[in-house]
């Protein structure tokens, strides 16, 4: 009974989704997809990397802002400590949208070596303020100014969503962002754990059916 207990935790564990700060009050931007589309957005969750061995590129959709602002990204550990440096995706001041590293159609971020997870920031300049992505972290105001659509893209890529405050519709900057998702990539020994303990359910179930 209790390796039964174990494997059921094991699989909670691994089928788990982060905790979610409060999700607006507002209508969201047209340009993304609605709920009648089958995709439902998981607000103020944490962004965790499906390939070490591969960067996360991301594609600059659509933005509307009228505040001036830049995102960053950083890399996280398996325990969500920063362990790299901001580096900067996205400026929106005057002239508009660009960014200072690449053209806006095709974004590369090498996460730092031995990195499972990113985290976003928005530092408005407009307000003074500055909004992060992730459970984690607890903004003033109570509310998640990221969001996310897991496997809406063309190619399952996820759409990334930024608020800067100024309302509810998550239409300042939207990308398209590949290799990251919801959930950790389960580390190896997991695995082996879980493979073990489908194994003991395995051989109980056989024992039972000749008893």
């Amino acid at each position: 009974m209790f390796k039964h207990k174990q494997l059921a935790a094991l699989l909670l564990t691994l089928g788990s989704l982060s905790v979610s700060a409060a999700p607006p009050t507002g209508s969201l931007d047209p340009f993304l997809p609605s709920l009648s589309d089958g995709y439902e957005p998981t607000f103020g969750g944490d962004f965790y990397i499906v390939n070490q061995a591969a960067p996360v590129e991301l594609s600059f959709l659509h933005g509307s802002a009228g505040w001036s602002f830049v995102i960053s990204v950083a890399s996280l550990d398996s325990n969500k400590n920063i362990i790299s440096n901001w580096e900067s995706i996205l400026n929106k001041n005057e002239q508009g949208y660009n960014n200072p590293n690449y053209g806006l159609d095709h974004i590369i971020y090498t996460p730092t070596a031995g990195a499972t997870g990113l985290l976003f920031k928005i530092d408005v300049n407009s307000t003074g303020n500055t909004f992060y992505s992730g459970s984690a972290i607890n903004t003033a105001d109570d509310f998640s100014h990221v969001l996310a659509y897991y496997g809406y893209g063309p190619e399952g890529q996820t759409i990334i969503a930024f608020e800067d405050g100024g309302n509810t519709g998550f239409n300042d900057a939207i990308f398209y962002v590949s290799n990251v998702q919801s959930v950790p990539v389960p580390e190896p020994e997991t695995w082996a754990m879980l493979l073990v303990g489908l194994g003991i359910v395995g051989a109980v179930t056989q024992r039972r059916k000749h008893k």
